[in-house]
């Protein structure tokens, strides 16, 4: 019998990456109708951290397996394969403007790649920890103050970022039978999801678009960002 767990990420795997298809078709659009700026504002606020929590619960005893050496070589010959076929694809058709082509500065998505190394490596100290999930949302912080040099290296900042989300992921308990939550759960549920549709649109208008985008996508630095590193974390 399969685990209803296991089963019900597969769906939110597939789910996501249908999403991540609709970005980036809604981003093609130029300039972005304020429409559909609004959708994927509302998409980035979940799908990145969501994806990466669904990553994290798949890679449990990971370092179990006698594969995993074999597993983190084919995530490093991937990345290198798809870079070298980014890179040479805008070098001579696309001609992305601001790109810089470099094995050590992730191409577009690509830094997910370099990030599900360095996630898979720091299980190893961070499973250690009494308290490792507090510990990576710490690093996370910590992480707006590189430089934007400095995090831009292999996607450093984003991997540091979204490790908590990893974690997250990793030590989701396993449950043989579907949780069946009571009438205060689905509701307390349903206003937190309210109250973040109602705070999509407010937090869009005051950051601004490209602001709002920065933010969510989590690759940036406090000083990037325009914020006090006080205010950041």
């Amino acid at each position: 019998m399969r685990n209803p767990t296991a089963v019900y990420f597969t769906n939110v795997r597939f789910f996501l990456i249908l999403l991540v298809v609709l970005v980036n078709l809604l981003l093609t659009l130029p300039p972005l109708p304020e429409a559909a700026q609004a959708v994927v504002t509302a998409i980035f606020t979940f799908h990145l951290p969501v994806f990466v929590l669904v990553t994290g619960y798949f890679a449990k005893k990971y370092w179990q397996t006698p594969e995993a050496a074999a597993g983190m070589l084919r995530i490093a010959l991937q990345y290198l394969f798809f870079q070298t076929l980014y890179s040479v694809l805008d070098l001579f058709w696309l001609h992305s403007p601001g790109i810089r082509h470099s094995f050590w500065l992730p191409y577009w998505m690509l830094w997910f790649l370099t990030a599900h190394f360095g996630w898979k490596l720091l299980l190893i100290p961070f499973a250690r920890l009494k308290h490792p999930v507090a510990a990576a949302v710490l690093l996370g912080a910590a992480a707006g103050f590189l430089p934007a040099e400095a995090g831009a290296w292999l996607g450093l900042t984003r991997t540091l970022v979204f490790f908590p989300f990893f974690l997250a992921g990793y030590y989701w308990r396993e449950e043989r039978e579907p949780r069946r939550r009571t009438a205060p759960q689905r509701r307390a549920i349903r206003a937190a999801a309210a109250l973040l549709l109602l705070a999509l649109p407010a937090f869009w208008h005051a950051a601004g678009a490209e602001t709002a985008a920065q933010w969510l996508a989590g690759g940036s630095s406090y000083a990037q960002l325009g914020v006090p590193a006080a205010a950041g974390t």
